[in-house]
């Protein structure tokens, strides 16, 4: 879909899954550490973000979310 240069895109971006996770930490003697937290089984993730075209095919964009604290920046192409 080609789009005008000038034109702001906002977006929201959405995830949900299964957070697999194994304790493999070891301490110098090869004991196996325990961690006082654990993660939930449950992950999840929120985010915003904009794109601004540039050209028509050309674009940067900027996005911040939680879920591991999301913070990207980039250059967006469509071919």
């Amino acid at each position: 879909m080609p789009v005008a240069s000038g034109k702001v895109l906002p977006y929201l971006q959405t995830a949900i899954g299964i957070y697999n996770w194994q304790q493999n930490f070891t301490d110098p003697l090869g004991s196996k550490l325990n961690l006082a937290f654990q993660p939930k089984d449950l992950a999840y993730q929120i985010g915003l973000g904009a794109k601004f075209m540039v050209t028509k095919n050309a674009g940067l964009y900027v996005e911040a979310g939680y879920g591991k604290y999301i913070l990207n920046g980039g250059l967006s192409l469509n071919f």
